[in-house]
């Protein structure tokens, strides 16, 4: 979807490769209907999707996508810091939480929410479940569409430039959060 083209291309020009999107069911066959929403909703980002799109039109995942468990991809959570999870459904009032969503939570690995607006409060207060707003700024949970990938970029680029050390200090004062939400879920 387009919102999921506009974080991977922030993604990819990330310098280092400790945030990661992961959408194993990566499908080069984008076509007007992820598009048009990026020319009319944010068309400054349409130069860095088609650069995007082009890098890795080539590029194949190793997994068989007709006989695709979500979490065959969990030896990668090893090479990352944060997941950013690019829910399925994003706008309108809703609230419906997939495998995106519980995967980072049973894998113990921090995550940032491209969802509908409340989707961490809903998270948090209807399930118990525990975000990480003592680490980064999660006001981006009151935006949708663009407004909120926008956010995400400068959480994103913030981790980014943060230094091993650093993350690692960080995933360390985490683990209270980390080990509530895998026992929770």
């Amino acid at each position: 979807t387009w919102h999921r083209l506009c974080l991977l291309s922030h993604i990819s020009r990330l310098e280092n490769d400790s945030v990661r999107l992961c959408n194993p069911t990566w499908d080069i066959a984008y076509n007007r209907v992820w598009l048009d929403p990026i020319a009319t909703e944010c068309p400054n980002e349409l130069s860095d999707i088609l650069r995007l799109i082009d890098k890795v039109k080539h590029h194949t995942i190793p997994l068989d996508k007709n006989n695709f468990n979500p979490f065959d991809i969990v030896e990668l959570y090893e090479d990352f810091f944060v997941e950013i999870v690019s829910e399925t459904f994003v706008t309108g009032i809703t609230f419906y939480p997939t495998e995106k969503s519980i995967r980072p939570m049973a894998l113990c690995t921090p995550f940032i929410h491209m969802g509908p607006v409340g989707f961490l409060s809903n998270l948090k207060n209807r399930y118990g479940f525990k975000t990480f707003s003592a680490w980064w700024d999660e006001s981006y949970d009151l935006f949708q569409q663009y407004d909120r990938i926008q956010a995400i970029y400068t959480i994103t680029s913030r981790l980014d430039r943060l230094s091993i050390t650093e993350k690692q200090s960080m995933f360390l004062d985490m683990q209270d959060v980390l080990n509530h939400n895998k026992i929770r879920l």
